[in-house]
């Protein structure tokens, strides 16, 4: 038997979850998977057709199908099996599969039926054991203290040792006579050795240099509060952040990076799209230089001074355009109005973004799978194509 679910939007799935049905009229829904992967580009997920109808908590509850899949294991892009709905066996892959983590967005809320729960979820069967993050002085310093202890056992052992063998009545100048304490008593050599050691541990227990470890917590702290915190070079002007050090314990280690490895550019970047400039029948519009080309012109040596742009024109996320030729309606002006009426037409409505809010050009919110699609849709928003709601239509 399927345990049935609910999830609204912006909720995590508690469990690797089949997809069953979606408020959305095409049963798709979007999935944030920056939990498993660190991707923040929204992924799209379609249900099978045949589920669509079990939208509702009294359909789902309905539903009765059966599931056979692979058994549980750690890949998290792969799925096959089959759903047994009607005695018709419907094949399924990773795009019905919802993972436990991830976060539904755009979507008012989906039903799912649980498939793995527990530790045979895939992200859980991915979990390993969290590697150690301590510095190279602080793994020396741990050596170099375990050294000294072994050192300090010694003088203490062979102290210890000492005293119970060679204590003895005819020594006169230890003065062993009349009432005797148990530490001095040559009749019970064991207990004065025991005794011993733990005096020799008092008397030479300064050798282990505590203050070390203290020494070395206020170097760190005064190198993060003072020096990392108020670096200017780290300081971030258009958010107004300064630097901040959540933590001391690898400071030491940072003056040896030499090389940084990174599996694709958006891990360095702001992942961030902006429409700039554009290409209509050969004519490109858009003035300014972008943050590349400025970059590029100063490791050059050149002095670039970033055209300025008009203060009339309204900004958003996403947009970064002016040009007097093609704002404002401008376009219409052009000498090739209908083929920039069919660039920004098809820049419109080519796309997988997903409309939210009230229908009007200040208050919508557009969420999209892309932020390369986000910034398209918006650009022509702004060019006076406003795309406001999705219809789908089947071809017969």
């Amino acid at each position: 038997m399927l345990l049935r679910l609910q999830v609204k939007q912006d909720g995590f799935f508690p469990a690797d979850l089949l997809f069953l049905a979606s408020t959305n009229a095409d049963g798709v829904c979007y999935v944030e998977t920056a939990n498993l992967d660190g991707e923040t580009n929204l992924k799209i997920r379609k249900a099978l057709e045949k589920t669509w109808d079990y939208m509702t908590p009294e359909k789902a509850s309905e539903f009765k199908g059966e599931v056979q899949c692979e058994q549980p294991n750690n890949s998290l892009y792969t799925f096959t099996g089959n759903l047994i709905i009607d005695k018709q066996a419907l094949p399924l892959n990773p795009n019905q599969l919802l993972l436990r983590g991830c976060c539904l967005r755009n979507t008012e809320h989906i039903i799912g039926a649980v498939i793995f729960t527990g530790q045979e979820t895939k992200v859980m069967m991915n979990s390993m054991n969290v590697p150690s993050k301590r510095s190279t002085l602080e793994r020396k310093l741990d050596k170099l203290i375990i050294i000294l202890f072994g050192v300090l056992f010694s003088m203490c052992l062979i102290g210890a040792i000492g005293s119970g063998v060679f204590i003895d009545n005819k020594y006169y100048f230890l003065g062993l006579r009349g009432h005797l304490s148990p530490d001095m008593n040559p009749k019970h050599r064991f207990v004065v050795a025991i005794l011993s050691m733990f005096t020799l541990i008092t008397l030479y227990s300064p050798i282990i240099p505590i203050s070390l470890y203290v020494s070395v917590e206020m170097v760190k702290f005064i190198q993060s509060t003072q020096y990392i915190n108020n670096d200017l070079h780290m300081y971030h002007v258009e958010t107004n952040t300064p630097a901040l050090a959540r933590t001391s314990n690898l400071n030491e280690e940072l003056g040896q990076v030499e090389y940084i490895f990174s599996d694709k550019t958006g891990t360095l970047t702001r992942n961030l799209m902006e429409f700039f400039k554009c290409s209509i029948g050969g004519e490109v519009y858009g003035t300014g230089l972008t943050e590349i080309e400025i970059g590029g012109a100063q490791r050059n040596g050149m002095k670039v001074d970033e055209v300025r742009k008009s203060s009339n024109i309204v900004r958003e996320k996403g947009f970064n355009f002016d040009d007097a030729r093609l704002m404002q309606g401008a376009w219409r002006n052009e000498p090739n109005p209908d083929m920039c009426k069919e660039f920004f037409r098809c820049l419109a409505i080519c796309h997988t973004v997903l409309p939210e809010g009230e229908e009007s050009p200040e208050k919508i919110r557009y969420q999209a799978a892309s932020p390369d699609e986000a910034a398209l849709v918006t650009a022509t928003k702004r060019f006076g194509f406003f795309f406001y709601r999705s219809v789908i239509l089947y071809s017969t």
